[in-house]
């Protein structure tokens, strides 16, 4: 019938009749399907959706299906606008008296109906479910929803006082909105898209009432990626109707329905004037509104194509930054970022972005003008108040006003930066960096950094730092990238770094490095940061040293023009625009030596080595680094300068990761290491090149000492207990240059003196003999032949001046600490020993010599808790030293001698000698029981055994009887064989005549002390001569020692055969 009306010219009044008498069978149907319930309905959807089903089509008995199916079907090939099954069942169930009732059950029984026939519109005209059904605009029943929202809301608005369920309730009604585009594919859903936003209008866009929301919905934060349009748990009833509007948007677009878009998008632009001045009360609920007229307007921005999209420029004067109220700004901003992040990521930067750049330079323009004037401003309304109001102002109320306006500005100018940056972070490529970057905010936050103290806070300073980072991290990925590659296009996209490099030098680099040098200048607390504005400060001035370095890399490698020539490093360390560091690296102070590490650390880890324009070594710059007070130590500082030095083998191996935790017992191997490379070098190399190292060397170790002087200032105004640490470290260090580079440069004389920030407490070293004798000592290890005859002289004098002085204990402990290194113990025990032995046997007057030996080797063979070990590198010395004592027997023997308790007393000391070497030799035995040097020493000690067999029944017989003479030569040596002659190295031999004839010569033995003639100076003063008492020897105490001796050694002897 429809049909055939259609095919028939007739008026337009007999169409509308003739359509109005169809829809009176229609309606009598629905009617009757309605009487009959939706129950069989639903019914056969579950039956359908039953997995172990296997039939897919109706039984004969769903009549109901089978009748509303034939009736949609029936309107669906009537093809009229207005003749359609929604519009016969809107007729049917929306009568007058239910739309202006408030029966929520038969508002929600239409739903029901609704969606219940909406799964009967997938079957084709053959009865089958189509799965993808192209879209009929025809079978949209917006109507319905309409109506029942515009009634829900006019309750709403008659009556704001509702309860809670009832936001629940309009929440559940957009969502169904939203649920009829997204899942059922409706499009035109701009009578209901009007209603929703006509309610909200008509409430300034505020939320419903008891509704708390203080930020945009989430969807709208990620625009740049995936924003979900589905419904959420925590979305409110306006953020589900964004994204109702915003996916209503795209799937117009996606059918082409670009007039449909054009008139939503006007439908939905709101013409709210708001004015929130920052003198006023600004309620939540107020900035609540604000937020959502931004986020409708952001939303029409994104979901429309870019030729219908509402202006940036609207959106831009919902808020006058000069005079609105804080959050009304920070609204404004964050509307900023989330568009412009979309723009951004888009790839839409190159044409759309230009809006956003001047919206945000305006905005942070105007902020900074009303910082500026904030304080005068305060000033004149106090100075226009009465004088009754205004003698209860104080200046302290003054400047807590001026401090909380500031605060409030700097609050949107951080929030400014921050916004920024995250827009920056979403730049694909350079050029998008570049549009985004923002060289006069940049430009306008250093210069207020340029002197202190400063009137922005730091966390601005950082987040403008942190977009310099990234603008700059861009261009080195950017060129990165391209370095490797020669074709013409990549050239000249590598110049185009190159050039953005220097364009940032040209804008910003006053700025800047007047910013730079001004913050590389304040003062570092060392005890640990507390509190985010300290924390703020130093990531501030950390970054500013990495970034000065890394933009003077790309200055150099741009070529960039500095006074008429290129760029170089060194303009980094002299007057100009770009100086850093204007002073001498030993004149900087432990605290600002960090950020030179820290640059020069950084230029070395982005693979810049040219260093040939500055005056200093990188290995230089580690050695100096390690003698720091540790708490300005900072590892992650120099990590490209240890790099550097482990390659140019200035760090061990083993330590190439050095400790987080820094310590001055590391950094004192680690410069032993360093110094010793020196000598390394220095040995291998040619003549010419070993001049020049000399200097190089010498300079730096001179740099050391003057460096380690000012941090002495530096840290004895300081923690007591931190100074005290730092000046042992000190006294190390110095042992070092003087063990390890005394050929290089001598001692400086402020550390051989005890002053006010430098002492010696009594148990050190103030002149340095420990680290005198390890010096010769390195240089007997390399093959120096003067050393040994040397190392003599300065042992020898050592021991004559404490026996001037009387204090030998004094000298026990110097060759104590001597002989802890490898080198001056394999010295004493090979060569000083056996010649003071020989000495002592052939003149038991110089029995104090052997003494202080004897003590010395004992103490460090005893050890503190377990004996030390000898390794096989000592045995061939600890044979010298027995064949020595061999030696020293037979001649007691052959002389025939009275043997005086000086005698017997040497005798003792030799065998306290053996006795200490037998835990080593026992171990030795063990580990190698044929170890050729072994082999020869036990040969040795077979004539010491073949003595002490005899002489231990001549001595039990003497100390049974308890008589006081000496023993007879002949008896107590009875045992010991005549052999050949045992020859011994030159400097054993020259070693013992030089102490014979100066004991000959400058000892004086007195009748109750002995003591020593030294040289004296030309008219200078004559020494005190005190020298050591003379021991009152008691002949039977003495033998009762050496026969337990005796026994014990001989005990140990046939543990070891």
């Amino acid at each position: 019938m429809t049909r055939h009306c259609r095919r028939m010219s007739q008026p337009l009044d007999e169409h509308s009749e003739q359509q109005t008498f169809m829809l009176l069978p229609a309606g009598l149907m629905i009617s009757v399907l309605l009487r009959c319930g939706l129950d069989p309905i639903k019914q056969v959807y579950k039956d359908i959706s039953r997995l172990h089903r296997r039939d897919r089509f109706l039984e004969q008995s769903a009549v109901e299906v089978h009748s509303w199916t034939m009736l949609i079907k029936t309107f669906e090939h009537a093809n009229s606008r207005q003749l359609t099954f929604w519009g016969a069942l809107e007729t049917a169930i929306l009568t007058p008296e239910l739309l202006s009732g408030t029966d929520a059950p038969e508002f929600e029984r239409i739903w029901e109906t609704m969606f219940t026939l909406l799964p009967l519109f997938g079957f084709d005209d053959s009865g089958r479910i189509v799965t993808k059904n192209r879209h009929v605009p025809h079978n949209e029943g917006w109507a319905i929803p309409q109506k029942l929202l515009r009634r829900v809301f006019q309750l709403y608005q008659d009556n704001e006082q509702q309860t809670a369920s009832f936001n629940s309730y309009c929440r559940a009604l957009i969502s169904r909105c939203h649920y009829l585009v997204c899942q059922w594919g409706w499009l035109r859903s701009t009578s209901v898209v009007g209603v929703i936003f006509d309610f909200f209008g008509s409430r300034s866009l505020a939320h419903l009432r008891n509704e708390e929301v203080y930020q945009s919905p989430r969807f709208l934060e990620k625009l740049g990626e995936q924003p979900i349009l589905e419904v959420e748990a925590d979305d409110f009833c306006f953020h589900i109707f964004l994204k109702l509007l915003a996916i209503s948007i795209k799937n117009l677009e996606r059918f082409g329905s670009y007039k449909d878009i054009r008139n939503l998008v006007a439908r939905t632009i709101p013409n709210h004037n708001r004015l929130y001045l920052r003198e006023h009360t600004v309620h939540e609920r107020d900035l609540a509104a604000l937020r959502n007229h931004h986020d409708l307007i952001g939303t029409l921005f994104w979901a429309a194509p870019p030729e219908i999209r509402p202006s940036v420029a609207i959106i831009e004067k919902l808020v006058d930054a000069a005079s609105s109220h804080k959050e009304a700004c920070l609204i404004n901003i964050r509307a900023w970022a989330q568009l412009a992040r979309f723009v951004v990521s888009s790839g839409e930067v190159k044409s759309s972005f230009k809006p956003f750049e001047e919206w945000r330079d305006a905005v942070f323009q105007q902020m900074l003008v009303q910082f500026g004037n904030i304080a005068a401003d305060v000033h004149l309304q106090q100075v226009n108040l009465s004088e009754d109001k205004s003698k209860w102002i104080t200046q302290s109320i003054v400047d807590a006003t001026i401090k909380k306006n500031k605060t409030a500005v700097m609050d949107v100018l951080h929030l400014s930066l921050t916004a920024s940056l995250d827009v920056m972070r979403c730049a694909s490529d350079l050029e998008a960096a570049t549009h985004c970057l923002s060289l006069r905010q940049l430009k306008q936050v250093f210069a207020y950094f340029r002197v202190s103290p400063f009137e922005l806070d730091w966390s601005i300073l950082r987040t403008a730092l942190a977009v310099l980072d990234t603008f700059v991290s861009r261009i080195e990925d950017f060129k990165a990238s391209h370095h490797n590659q020669q074709s013409e296009s990549q050239l000249l996209e590598s110049a185009q770094a190159d050039e953005a490099f220097c364009a940032l030098g040209q804008e910003i680099s006053h700025s800047y490095f007047s910013m730079a040098r001004c913050l590389l200048s304040l003062p570092i607390e060392v005890s640990g940061f507390r509190g985010s504005a300290t924390a703020d400060k130093a990531w501030c001035v950390r970054q500013v040293t990495i970034l000065s370095a890394r933009m003077g890399i790309g200055f150099i490698n741009g070529s960039l023009m500095v006074n008429g020539g290129l760029f170089k490093l060194s303009d980094m360390f002299k007057s100009g625009n770009y100086c850093l560091f204007s002073d001498q690296l030993q004149a900087m102070g432990p605290s600002h030596r960090q950020h030179l590490m820290l640059f020069i650390s950084t230029l070395l880890r982005h693979d810049f080595d040219d260093f040939s324009d500055v005056d200093f070594d990188i290995c230089e710059m580690w050695i100096l680094a390690l003698v720091t007070p540790i708490e300005h130590w900072r590892i992650e500082n120099l990590v490209g300068i240890q790099r550097h030095c482990y390659a140019n083998g200035f760090i061990p191996d083993g330590m190439v990761n050095l400790p987080t935790q820094p310590s001055y017992k590391t950094n004192q191997f680690l410069f032993e290491f360093a110094i010793s490379s020196m000598r390394k070098k220095l040995r291998r190399a040619d003549p010419q090149t070993r001049r020049v190292l000399s200097v190089e060397y010498s300079r730096t170790l001179k740099l050391v000492m003057r460096q380690m002087r000012n941090d002495l200032s530096v840290t004895y105004e300081g923690n007591t207990s931190q100074h005290q640490q730092y000046v042992e470290f000190v006294q190390g260090i110095i042992s070092s240059i003087k063990a390890h580079g005394s050929d290089i440069c001598t001692i400086d004389s402020f550390f051989l003196q005890s002053s006010r920030e430098y002492y010696h407490p009594p148990i050190q070293d103030p002149q340095l003999q420990i680290a005198g004798m390890l010096s010769y000592g390195i240089r007997i290890e390399e093959g120096d032949p003067r050393a040994a005859h040397e190392l003599f002289y300065l042992l020898f004098n050592n021991f004559k001046h404490a026996l001037r002085k009387g204090n030998l204990a004094h000298d026990v402990r110097m060759l104590w600490e001597g002989m802890k290194h490898k080198s001056i113990l394999a010295f004493v025990l090979g060569k000083m020993l056996p010649a003071i032995l020989r000495v002592s046997f052939l003149d038991g007057s110089s029995y104090p010599l052997l003494d202080v030996y004897t003590e010395a080797s004992c103490r460090l063979l005893g050890g503190a808790i377990l004996p030390r070990q000898l390794d096989n590198d000592d045995l061939p010395h600890v044979l010298v030293t027995i064949r020595a004592i061999v030696e020293g027997m037979r001649s007691m023997y052959l002389r025939g001698e009275v043997l005086t308790g000086s005698r017997l007393h040497i005798l003792r000391q030799a065998l306290v000698v053996l006795n200490a070497l037998w835990p080593s030799l026992l171990v030795v035995n063990a580990e190698r029981p044929g170890d050729l040097c072994l082999v020869d020493i036990a040969s040795a000690m077979r004539q010491i055994a073949s003595f002490a067999t005899a002489a231990q029944d001549y001595l039990r017989d003497l100390t049974e009887m308890e008589i006081d003479d000496s023993p007879d030569p002949e008896l107590l040596f009875q045992g010991l064989g005549v052999g050949q002659p045992l020859i011994f190295d030159e400097h054993v031999t020259s070693f013992t005549t030089n102490m014979v004839d100066d004991i000959a010569k400058t000892w004086i033995f007195g009748p109750e002390r002995i003591s020593v003639q030294m040289p004296t100076k030309a008219n200078g003063p004559v020494q005190d001569s005190h020298g050591v008492k003379l021991v009152n020897w008691v002949v039977k105490d003495i033998v009762c020692d050496i026969y337990n001796q005796i026994r014990h050694w001989y005990w140990q002897w046939s543990e070891f055969i």
